[in-house]
């Protein structure tokens, strides 16, 4: 039977900023300005994820100048590859400096790997004119997981030291990683780590990654997005 381990890595050997911290990485920012009634309307849809795997999506519309006094307000729908969906709406602001913000998220899921899309929606309502004018916005992302293999390279009384296989080129593996175990340690080790890419932008989850023996030698190294 083989056990599973939380792997206890140096943030510095991970591609990713700290280990366990809150990852809040912008990406896919886009800067939409709308001239209407003399007004210049701001507006950007973003997405990403954090160290749980929790994925998120953002709409914001803002006018720092509503002499007019227009009423706006935003929308934000994040769609997961199997269809789960997740929605959020703003309060509605009318203030010179008006801002609205809207955040959703999903929880991750092993059997929901693929392509997500964001779709945010940015609203206003003219009093002068008595009209309400929308527009669209999106993003998109993908998450996956890295399957890496390592090896044994040293032990202690409590710990085993792992380095990764040469040339294991995945997405989110660390060089090296270090399991506290009391019993013999295994010759190789598999490890697993969720990552969802955005933007170009690979972001690491490493508070799922996981790893466990592999009592049949090296195990291959890939990056899994759909099954």
């Amino acid at each position: 039977m083989s056990e599973r381990h939380l792997s206890e890595i140096s943030p510095s050997g991970n591609r990713i900023v700290g280990s366990h911290v809150f990852i809040l990485l912008i990406f896919l920012i886009f800067i939409f300005s709308v001239p209407t009634f003399g007004q210049q309307i701001s507006a950007y849809s973003d997405s990403w994820a954090d160290d749980d795997g929790t994925i998120y999506s953002c709409g914001v519309t803002a006018d720092s100048a509503n002499s007019y006094g227009h009423t706006y307000w935003t929308s934000t729908t994040l769609t997961s590859p199997s269809g789960r969906t997740s929605s959020g709406w703003s309060s509605q602001d009318n203030s010179y400096n008006a801002y609205t913000r809207v955040e959703t998220s999903l929880p991750w899921d092993w059997n929901d790997l693929g392509d997500y899309s964001e779709q945010s929606q940015h609203s206003f309502y003219c009093p002068t004119y008595g009209r309400t004018m929308s527009f669209y916005m999106s993003t998109t992302g993908k998450s996956g997981y890295s399957h890496a293999g390592y090896s044994l390279t040293g032990f202690t009384y409590y710990t085993c030291g792992y380095d990764i296989v040469p040339n294991c080129n995945v997405r989110c593996g660390p060089p090296n990683m270090t399991i506290v175990r009391f019993s013999s340690c295994a010759g190789w080790q598999l490890r697993i780590q969720p990552w969802y890419e955005v933007g170009g932008f690979t972001l690491c989850s490493s508070g799922l990654a996981y790893s466990e023996d592999s009592p049949n030698g090296a195990p291959s190294c890939y990056d899994r997005t759909v099954y």
